[in-house]
């Protein structure tokens, strides 16, 4: 093949290219769908309880999340997030049946919280949900809630899920 040749096959096809800016903008548009999606599921879960907002929790509910989302990270990492007793320091209500409910209630809104659906997505989260249930489950009544806090920081200590 000559070198004419060549440069007009090629430029024969860098004409017959798709349009890579629609290409762009479609997975932009996704992006922007999946980012309000994740705001949507967490506001709504905040109004359901009285939590107060706060830049601080959203940010690490978007962590957690992004760490969800990924199915190579190690659970030890989910379990330590801080997003759960972020969660409970911003929630109105401070008796231990209340913080109860709330992680329950959280439990079941995380197994479908996010943009990824796979089922490696899934087993993540039911995992994470079913390990929060278990250790709410066990825990013994305090006289404080501090001390029942503390108490299921521990039974999530990643040295005991593994």
């Amino acid at each position: 093949m000559k070198v004419n040749e060549l440069v007009e096959e090629t430029n024969e096809v860098i004409v017959n290219l798709p349009n890579l800016d629609f290409l762009s903008d479609f997975k932009q548009m996704v992006e922007n769908k999946e980012t309000e999606l994740k705001q949507n599921q967490f506001q709504d879960f905040v109004s359901d309880f009285e939590i107060k907002m706060s830049k601080n929790l959203e940010k690490s509910y978007y962590s957690l999340i992004s760490l969800l989302d990924d199915t190579t990270i190690e659970l030890a990492k989910v379990y330590s997030h801080p997003f759960l007793f972020n969660l409970l320091d911003a929630s109105v209500k401070k008796k231990e049946r209340e913080m109860k409910k709330l992680v329950l209630a959280f439990c079941n809104f995380v197994v479908d919280a996010g943009t990824k659906n796979k089922p490696t997505h899934q087993i993540i989260r039911k995992n994470y949900a079913n390990t929060l249930s278990k250790a709410v489950s066990e825990l013994e009544s305090q006289a404080q809630v501090a001390d029942w806090i503390t108490n299921l920081k521990e039974r999530l200590d990643t040295k005991n899920n593994n």
